[in-house]
């Protein structure tokens, strides 16, 4: 290997280890699993994790996903955490879904579905389903503001809305395109903990029951934005092409020199 090539070559891999190092801006984006896709939402292109302490798995037939737990004690939850989430600044969560049954040893606390958002450390709320009811969270992890609607005779569509990432953000819930409950997001790290996370199914350990999902979705999936490493790449590139341009250049000129010509 000659003189120019050796110092082309380790010009390339300063450029590899500059882009590598290089902090890639990430935005938020759109993440959508329905059940009549086929897939389970940790089969998806941008997977949802899934904890399941029951006896039995989720269940995906006729369009349609079955979470059933029948102990209290037992968990069965979707989520996304952390590195996979990049919280926009109004984060939205929408739903299709139906309360088919739900049992708790403490009904004014908890149910045996829940949607929930940590939008920053120990800040977020967690709208929770029961027959005919909802309600979002307060201090302490205790039952806030609830209403008494239909969850159980057919699939209703649900929407989340957060007006910020703050404790004390305004967080709503539609049902139908209708505004059924309004709260604010606590800060509580014992409930919310000290990442980013959306989930849905049973995620408490003093209720169970059935609920059938038929899509769910969030617009805080974290894509890397790969702008500005591209135009890094680029103009290393260029720059380097150049360079191999300039000195292959004067390497012919000094030859000609050498020769007379």
């Amino acid at each position: 290997m000659n003189t120019l090539t050796h110092r082309y070559s380790a010009f390339v891999l300063t450029i590899v280890t500059t882009c590598l190092f290089f902090t890639l801006d990430v935005r938020a984006d759109t993440v959508i699993w329905e059940a009549s896709s086929g897939l389970k939402p940790e089969q998806i292109g941008t997977p949802y994790s899934l904890v399941d302490t029951a006896s039995n798995a989720p269940i995906l037939s006729s369009g349609i996903l079955t979470l059933d737990t029948g102990l209290d004690s037992e968990l069965m939850v979707y989520s996304m955490n952390g590195p996979a989430l990049a919280m926009p600044t109004a984060p939205v969560i929408e739903f299709s879904m139906r309360m088919d049954s739900h049992s708790t040893s403490f009904p004014t606390l908890r149910t045996g579905a829940a949607v929930g958002i940590t939008t920053q450390s120990s800040v977020g709320n967690v709208v929770y389903i029961g027959i005919d009811e909802v309600f979002f969270l307060t201090s302490g992890g205790f039952q806030g503001p609830s209403a008494n609607i239909d969850t159980d005779s057919i699939f209703h569509d649900y929407r989340i809305e957060v007006a910020g990432l703050s404790s004390g953000s305004a967080i709503s819930l539609f049902q139908d395109n209708s505004l059924v409950l309004s709260h604010v997001l606590i800060t509580d790290n014992a409930n919310y903990g000290s990442e980013e996370r959306i989930f849905f199914g049973n995620n408490t350990t003093v209720a169970h029951g059935i609920s059938e999902w038929v899509s769910f979705q969030h617009n805080a999936a974290a894509v890397p934005e790969p702008t500005s490493s591209l135009l890094l790449l680029s103009a290393l590139m260029c720059t380097g092409i150049t360079w191999k341009r300039t000195r292959s250049t004067r390497g012919i000129q000094k030859r000609d020199s050498l020769s007379g010509t």
